[in-house]
């Protein structure tokens, strides 16, 4: 049957604006799948239409990645979150939450593009958005080849004249045969009866907003999208630093030397991360890896296509054990399970991970603490830091104490704002072709990136039917991709990889290499806490911190004898 044309509502809070635009909101309509329903109308909470930037202009980190999806469709960023269901769901109740929920944020009902092909893309609102079309249902074997359907997803080049996120639901024909036959859950791993996968463009906005309005998916709506807890501040890196490091001196000269080597830490930690910001483009890469994809330039580049797998949850309880026994942060275990995950896998392929050079990729949320909740301020604000892990270490404690060291570092240093700033500045001054190179010779020197965003503590309900398990996965132009996900009291991990580093079976060993790596930090833990009160009794003395203090202490008499002299 034909579509209902839109409507337009008015709402108290915008009404009197002089803009006809900003008098109103646009409902979309649904097309009805059998009989004619009546049209839902937006919520009294919706996002209003005149949220959309002035001028519909794309933000920094959305037009970097419009012009990188604009030179071939195989550099498109992606997110999608995927969410198990233990009963199925109707797809028409499913397509109602959407128009409720989803459209109630402007960018999901705005495509972008240009006018006239020439101009500058912008975003625009699309007259019309067809609920029916960007929500369908899928049917694939199991639960268990969710993963594949995800990276397979991953190929599919997005259609610009039309918003950029697409659901599927999901069923298994492995549990609709058992089912009509036995009603029992078949071959699902976690009882799972069908699935509900969310794609959506990295252009709408960034990770933790997109997690946010996926959860608003979930009974409860904006309810679930909880601010997950922060940290930028380096206490736990810095108290394990100094402690080591001051182990030689004599307790009544602890309190001043603490003084002295904390100020000679934070002073080259900012001059090694402004000069590594501004240098980054000319620096060596990567040592050569089968982790590392060549480039993700020319033939054959970067596949569109990525092989995915979900890891085992983790119990984040297990976690926090591992935290407190070495005094630094779950980040900072996370990052140090995957520098040994990839340790592990780098010896099952024969390759010697001593003296390798590797770096992860972090997104780094560029948000202030005391800003809107980002929900009010979609968009992408965030930068790309990169820690070097420590894959040369041989004990997994060794690695856990020199990952959470860089990683301290890492919140510490300018390095962040320095990228954002530099990258903003070439998009704006280089031509398209001219930057998209220059930002595929930097993603060439990289090995992986990583992403940790934190979920709901409680586990969620969509449509009455309850979730076991959430996933995202996130693309980017490295070989290798680690996501986790802490959701329901435990961390859930995937990976994701071009097929030219990572086949199928190979995603599935990393991501159980990953949780192989959890378990000999818990191990490693619990001798640790064994040993005593003292946690740090084990490490080695930290003489970096006293290089570091006399490099300080040179330069400043060679300042001082200049000045002096002059």
């Amino acid at each position: 049957p034909p579509a209902p044309k839109a409507q337009s509502v008015h709402h108290p809070r915008i009404a009197g604006r002089a803009s006809p635009i900003h008098a109103r909101i646009h409902t979309y309509a649904l097309m009805p799948a059998a009989e004619p329903r009546s049209q839902p109308t937006l919520p009294v909470h919706a996002r209003l239409v005149d949220e959309m930037p002035e001028g519909g202009r794309l933000d920094s980190m959305a037009g970097v990645m419009h012009t990188l999806g604009s030179v071939e469709a195989r550099y498109e960023s992606t997110v999608v979150g995927t969410a198990l269901l233990d009963r199925p769901v109707d797809i028409g109740a499913l397509r109602t939450r959407v128009h409720d929920e989803l459209l109630a944020f402007w960018p999901f009902r705005c495509v972008v593009g240009s006018s006239d092909g020439k101009a500058a893309a912008t975003w625009r609102e699309a007259p019309r958005v067809d609920v029916n079309s960007h929500v369908t249902s899928i049917e694939i074997k199991s639960e268990a080849d969710l993963p594949s359907h995800v990276g397979d997803s991953l190929a599919e080049p997005w259609d610009w004249s039309r918003p950029l996120w697409h659901i599927y639901l999901v069923s298994f024909s492995d549990v609709s045969r058992s089912s009509s036959h036995s009603g029992a859950c078949g071959a699902s791993a976690t009882g799972a009866k069908c699935a509900v996968v969310v794609r959506m463009n990295h252009i709408l906005s960034d990770g933790v907003t997109m997690l946010k309005i996926f959860l608003c998916l979930f009974d409860g709506g904006r309810a679930n999208a909880v601010d997950p807890p922060r940290r930028r501040g380096g206490a736990h890196g810095s108290s394990r630093a100094l402690v080591s490091a001051l182990r030689p001196v004599p307790g009544p000269l602890r309190p001043i030397f603490r003084a002295l080597l904390s100020g000679a830490r934070r002073f080259w930690v900012a001059v090694n991360g402004f000069l590594y910001g501004i240098l980054l483009p000319i620096l060596p890469g990567d040592s050569a890896s089968t982790l590392k994809l060549a480039s993700c330039q020319g033939s054959p580049g970067l596949s569109a296509r990525r092989a995915a797998a979900a890891g085992t949850p983790l119990p984040l309880s297990l976690v926090k054990e591992i935290k407190d026994a070495f005094g630094c942060t779950v980040n900072d275990v996370l990052v140090a399970a995957v520098t040994g995950a990839v340790r592990r896998a780098l010896e099952a392929r024969g390759e010697r991970a001593e003296g390798k050079r590797l770096r992860a990729l972090f997104p780094y949320n560029m948000r202030p603490d005391d800003g809107p909740d980002p929900l009010d301020a979609l968009g992408n604000s965030w930068a790309m830091l990169n820690v070097g892990l420590p894959v040369g270490r041989a004990t997994a404690s060794a690695r856990l104490v020199e990952c959470a060291r860089r990683c301290d570092e890492m919140k510490l240093s300018p390095e962040a704002p320095v990228l954002f700033s530099i990258n903003r500045l070439g998009h704006a001054l280089l031509p398209a072709r001219a930057f998209a190179k220059t930002t595929f010779d930097l993603m060439d020197k990289m090995t992986l990136l990583m992403s940790n965003v934190a979920g709901p503590a409680d586990r969620l309900r969509l449509l009455g039917a309850q979730a076991p398990d959430l996933r995202f996965y996130a693309t980017s132009m490295v070989g290798t991709c680690f996501d986790v996900l802490t959701y329901d009291g435990y961390l859930r991990p995937t990976v994701i990889g071009d097929p030219a580093v990572l086949g199928d079976s190979d995603a599935e060993a990393l991501v159980q290499a990953f949780g192989d790596e959890v378990a000999a930090l818990h191990a490693a833990a619990r001798e640790r806490s064994a040993a005593g009160a003292d946690g740090y009794a084990a490490d080695p003395v930290d003489w970096l911190a006293w290089r570091r203090l006399l490099g300080l202490v040179a330069i400043t008499a060679v300042i001082t004898a200049a000045a002096v002299t002059a």
